[in-house]
């Protein structure tokens, strides 16, 4: 159950940022705009599970692809991905419901033709430590 929560905390501060995408979530049926800018978004847990003393730590990449149609050039893209740089800071802290995640980096892709989109994606790795909860 953690891990849904962790994600859903990712969710939810990737959904702060608002770009007001059309969003490809994970689980959730979409088709992509035609000639629209739209996003995907992927919760790649990593080192789950790590055990501390009264609490269990969880850390992960939110991988986010940002699609704009080809032929516009690169402007978009890295204006997009400049957004999510500048909402994902280091060390910025994201709380949802019982869960705090921490920014721990961030980095841009260059940017590539995947489809017939052009495709820059911005993976963000958090960490967060939630209270285990004892028998």
């Amino acid at each position: 159950m953690e891990l849904a929560k962790v994600n859903a905390a990712a969710v939810a501060a990737y959904q702060e940022a608002g770009l007001d995408l059309p969003t490809a979530y994970e689980g959730f049926p979409f088709t992509p705009p035609d000639a629209t800018p739209w996003a995907r978004l992927f919760w790649l847990p990593v080192r789950t599970d790590s055990r501390l003393q009264t609490a269990d730590k969880y850390t992960g990449i939110l991988q986010i692809d940002l699609n704009f149609p080809l032929g516009l050039g690169t402007r978009a893209a890295h204006d997009g991905a400049q957004a999510l740089l500048d909402h994902f800071r280091p060390y910025r802290t994201f709380a949802y419901d019982t869960v705090i995640l921490s920014v721990r980096s961030r980095e841009p892709s260059s940017i590539r033709n995947e489809g017939g989109w052009q495709t820059v994606t911005v993976s963000v790795t958090f960490a967060t430590a939630m209270d285990r909860a004892f028998p």
